[in-house]
């Protein structure tokens, strides 16, 4: 009974050691989510993001170069992403549209590009109660035109998941964030 208990007590360590290293590892996740993330949080956690879900060349490019906040550069391609937290329910056009400065000049370079802006909506708001599309349709409208994608990063966080979990593959979520309009990952 004693050697058992001693067994029991090993495994719950061995247990609670996995837990907090796993927590640690995706810790990103939360800073992503958590009340109030926005500019170098945001930027920071999206860069952890995207290395955890496969992207090798993940650079936070940042504000001082006033460029596009984070860059994967891919074989073939590069996305670039513009990201920002707001207590509104709503994006405002103006913000949503920033990405396509970024992407103008890379394709007039003859790059490869594709723009992304990610949006922490309601971010006063615990992720459950925050508005699941922070897009107007006009927005959706916009980027559709301008070749852009809109991402929530509540949709962001369900891709990764679908990723770690083997639902979709890296490949899927790259097609996904090159594609144009409202990305949304179900």
């Amino acid at each position: 009974m004693l050697r058992k208990l001693k067994t029991l007590k090993s495994e719950i360590k061995g247990v609670s050691r996995k837990l907090k290293s796993t927590y640690k590892k995706y810790e990103f996740i939360r800073y992503i989510l958590e009340l109030g993330a926005n500019d170098d949080l945001l930027e920071e956690n999206l860069k952890q993001l995207f290395k955890e879900v496969g992207f090798e060349k993940v650079n936070k490019v940042g504000k001082q170069l006033q460029k596009e906040d984070v860059r994967i550069i891919l074989e073939d391609k590069i996305i670039i992403i513009e990201a920002t937290g707001s207590k509104k329910l709503h994006a405002t056009d103006d913000k949503t549209r920033q990405i396509t400065k970024h992407i103008d000049i890379g394709r007039h370079k003859s790059e490869n590009i594709f723009g992304v802006f990610i949006f922490n909506s309601d971010n006063q708001k615990n992720y459950k109660e925050r508005n699941k599309v922070p897009f107007t349709d006009n927005q959706i409208k916009y980027a559709e035109a301008g070749k852009y994608g809109l991402l929530s990063t509540l949709d962001l966080i369900k891709g990764f998941t679908l990723v770690k979990t083997n639902r979709l593959t890296l490949t899927e979520f790259q097609e996904k964030l090159c594609s144009y309009g409202l990305i949304r990952f179900n």
